[in-house]
């Protein structure tokens, strides 16, 4: 009898500091998206100069899942972000340049088309727009970007792939 009271307690005691564990467990990530949702707007000081670093995918939304942020390739910006934040540098007293950085561009050729223009505005701003292309490739959807810029900076022995457009039939 001694001994089922024992194994009794002892699972009990088990299975109160396993549920303890789940709770801190779940209270950690908790915290955690919660952190990573507080997006607080960075300080901008004067002479300032706006990155814009397009690489991958630009999607027109994105979700605003910490947990798919932090834990999944998602893109954290979307098309909106960019043209919002290319508005407010252009408004922006402080900002004095925009530096473009396309690498790895996947995004669909309407996005960028949809950048291109908000870069072309962001120009009439009569802030300089300046651009720096990968260190060993820049593809077409990358150039196509960079070209807006008053000035394009490359690797001097980068790759440039230009094959133009195609249309495949599947």
């Amino acid at each position: 009898m001694h001994m089922r009271f024992l194994s009794t307690l002892l699972a009990s005691v088990l299975g109160t500091l396993l549920a303890f564990g789940v709770v801190l467990l779940f209270l950690f990530f908790f915290f955690f998206a919660f952190a990573l949702s507080a997006d607080p707007e960075p300080p901008v000081s004067p002479g300032s100069v706006l990155t814009l670093d397009v690489s991958g995918p630009v999607p027109e939304r994105v979700a605003r899942d910490p947990f798919a942020e932090a834990f999944f390739d998602q893109p954290r910006y979307d098309l909106r972000d960019v043209k919002q934040a290319l508005r407010k540098a252009a408004a922006d007293t402080r900002i004095e340049a925009v530096l473009i950085r396309a690498h790895g561009v996947t995004a669909p050729w309407a996005t960028l088309q949809e950048i291109r223009r908000e870069l072309d505005t962001f120009k009439e701003s009569g802030k300089p727009l300046i651009a720096s292309s990968g260190e060993y490739y820049s593809s077409e959807r990358d150039y196509y970007l960079n070209s807006a810029a008053d000035s394009v900076f490359a690797a001097p022995e980068g790759f440039f792939e230009f094959n133009g457009f195609a249309t495949e039939l599947a």
